[in-house]
């Protein structure tokens, strides 16, 4: 499991979001997100206590770093939740958003012992 105690307290504005970010809650998202840019200087979105992201949440991302870098600022996500990890991992999303921990931490992860699937051979007709 990752711990947040490495996690430097965020400089500027911070945007704490929990729960799903999907096309339900997407305008009150990005809402959020528009505030906190108005206060000007770098943004924190802290999604640690968020359990899924859908794509409409990942262009929010997006537009919210290019907003930055046009305002020469940046974005922080702080993300846990092992499965939204992978997908920013997947999506490279590091590439324009600063992401604690970093997703090289991903690899250290392990799975829960009850998510460990074994797949056995089938029986041959046999026996």
């Amino acid at each position: 499991m990752i711990h947040d105690d490495t996690i430097a307290r965020p400089a500027g504005a911070v945007v704490r979001f929990a729960g799903d970010i999907d096309l339900s809650s997407i305008e009150q998202f990005r809402t959020a997100i528009r505030t906190a840019e108005e206060a000007g200087g770098d943004v924190t979105i802290d999604l640690r206590d968020a359990t899924f992201i859908d794509s409409t949440g990942i262009s929010a991302l997006i537009g919210a770093a290019h907003h930055a870098a046009d305002r020469s600022a940046g974005v922080t996500v702080l993300v846990m939740q092992p499965t939204m990890r992978r997908v920013f991992a997947m999506m490279q999303l590091d590439a324009v958003l600063t992401v604690e921990p970093p997703l090289d931490a991903v690899l250290t992860v392990e799975p829960p012992l009850d998510a460990v699937l074994t797949v056995e051979p089938p029986l041959d007709e046999d026996g």
